[in-house]
């Protein structure tokens, strides 16, 4: 499964594909509005608690360590 495990405010089906629910290019190609879609883009950008997070952490990297240097950022899931 995509997907988390969060309601959705808008649709009868569970979860966010947390992959497609950044702010960045948010609803564009690959993503869908169909909450009982696999890769449903959320209810809004970073709309997800695990995105904000991931979020917070980036910035607060960007903002606080390594002159604000981002070596390398590690993504991953699975599929089953």
């Amino acid at each position: 499964m995509r997907k988390n495990r969060t309601p959705s405010v808008n649709g009868a089906c569970l979860g966010t594909d947390l992959n497609r629910n950044a702010d960045l290019a948010w609803g564009t190609e690959g993503a869908s509005d169909n909450t009982c879609s696999q890769t449903f883009h959320g209810d809004g950008p970073n709309s997800e608690l695990e995105t904000q997070a991931a979020m917070a952490a980036v910035e607060y990297v960007q903002n606080y360590t390594n002159n604000g240097k981002i070596h390398a950022y590690v993504s991953l899931h699975r599929f089953l």
